[in-house]
């Protein structure tokens, strides 16, 4: 059998690429203004959504924070439910609607008693959330 010989590249350095044709006078402008207002209305969005996306992992990471200070994994209280779940500190956190027929007994939250250093460290949690403004919208 024969071998196939490798091909050498000669010139290796990348194409420029040309610049854009203009329209030609005297032509209507090719833009389909609909679709630019979309895409327009798209990415504002789209943006929209990724500042509040930033702010939700903050706010995930306090809770993470707080869970941690009160050596919890599962806190339930009325309609709120976080649970810490140990595959990469995933924080579930659900509240359900006031009208949801599986709303849990009130209870009152328990309190750890002597656990001075896990209520400093919520202190200090709350403060810091407090400092911060929330993003403008």
């Amino acid at each position: 059998m024969a071998k196939k010989k490798k091909k050498k590249q000669v010139n290796s350095k990348p194409v420029a690429k040309s610049p854009r044709q203009t329209s030609l006078p005297g032509m209507d402008d090719r833009a389909i203004r609909a679709l630019n207002e979309a895409a327009l209305s798209y990415d504002d969005v789209k943006k929209e959504r990724m500042k509040l996306t930033e702010q939700e992992v903050e706010l995930k990471e306090q809770v993470r924070e707080l869970m941690h200070a009160q050596k919890r994994k599962h806190y339930r209280y009325k309609n709120i439910e976080i649970a810490l779940e140990p595959e990469g500190e995933k924080v579930k956190v659900r509240v359900r609607s006031e009208g949801d027929e599986e709303e849990t007994p009130e209870v009152e939250p328990e309190e750890v008693d002597g656990d001075e250093e896990a209520e400093e460290a919520v202190d200090e949690v709350i403060e810091e959330f407090e400092e911060t403004e929330p993003p403008a919208i």
